[in-house]
């Protein structure tokens, strides 16, 4: 209903709503997996607080979080501020969902080794670590170089097992030896993940990873985030067999994302940022 010019809100108090929605939505990209998915928002919402968590451009993480602003104006805020505020008076401070070189879920027994060739990888593999906290499932993340630091990637391959690692996730580009050489020194399965190439845009990694001798096994992903995302619930699928709760954290996965689809079948619809 278009409201009477007088019983609008003036143009300053639009503004001021506006920045109070968009603050709102940054202090809830803050926010653990766990404590995002208890407050139950809206899909298009917590989809996009997850991939704002992925962004590392300035830019574009600005842009992000002015659509989530948008998304957090269509909606009740009273309930989030309440679930914010009972936060805080817990005396819990929100930590950016970014994992640390111990990995984010540290607490708990790793079950997956998510490894790269170079930091600079991470802006790929932060997908798979992403995803992994989604499903709740404890992983660690390494820099591990095949090429400079060859003793370290054999000692980390050869003791994953025995530190209780189920599967190893490896992204690396270029020459891209890191997931060949990782699946050489354990039995354990091994997730390759090709990083996009400034030179030959990740093909050259794709094919240093796909192309494995018969013997030494590697399963590999699609070149970049797609890749990175997918290899964590292919990790996922692996651990599902073993685990009843990431198998029933998977299927919940899948049914979002079912949900998602059925929700918005209109393109007309959808929102654009």
């Amino acid at each position: 209903m278009v409201l009477p010019p007088d019983d609008r809100p003036s143009k300053s108090a639009r503004k001021r709503a506006a920045l109070a929605a968009q603050k709102l939505g940054e202090e809830l990209v803050l926010l653990r997996e766990t404590e995002l998915t208890a407050l139950d928002l809206p899909e298009a919402l917590t989809q996009a607080i997850r991939e704002a968590r992925r962004i590392t451009s300035r830019a574009a993480g600005a842009r992000q979080r002015q659509y989530i602003g948008k998304l957090m104006r269509e909606i009740d805020l009273a309930p989030v501020e309440a679930a914010l505020a009972a936060h805080h008076n817990k005396g819990v401070r929100a930590a950016r969902h970014v994992p640390n070189v111990t990995g984010y879920n540290a607490a708990m027994k790793p079950l997956v080794g998510v490894i790269m060739g170079s930091a600079s990888d991470w802006e790929t593999m932060q997908a798979a670590a992403t995803t992994l906290d989604a499903l709740s499932i404890a992983y660690e993340v390494r820099v591990v170089s095949a090429h400079r630091t060859p003793d370290l990637l054999f000692d980390y391959a050869a003791g994953a097992r025995g530190r209780g690692l189920e599967v190893i996730i490896a992204g690396a580009g270029g020459a891209a030896h890191l997931p060949g050489m990782t699946a050489a020194k354990t039995s354990l399965p091994v997730l390759g993940v090709p990083v996009q190439s400034k030179t030959l845009s990740g093909l050259d990694s794709l094919l240093s990873i796909v192309q494995m001798p018969a013997g030494v096994p590697v399963a590999t992903f699609a070149i970049g985030a797609a890749g990175a995302t997918n290899a964590a619930l292919a990790a996922a699928a692996i651990l599902a067999n073993k685990h009843a709760p990431i198998r029933a954290a998977l299927d919940a996965y899948r049914e979002r994302q079912t949900a998602a689809v059925l929700e918005n079948s209109d393109p007309r619809a959808t929102i654009r940022i």
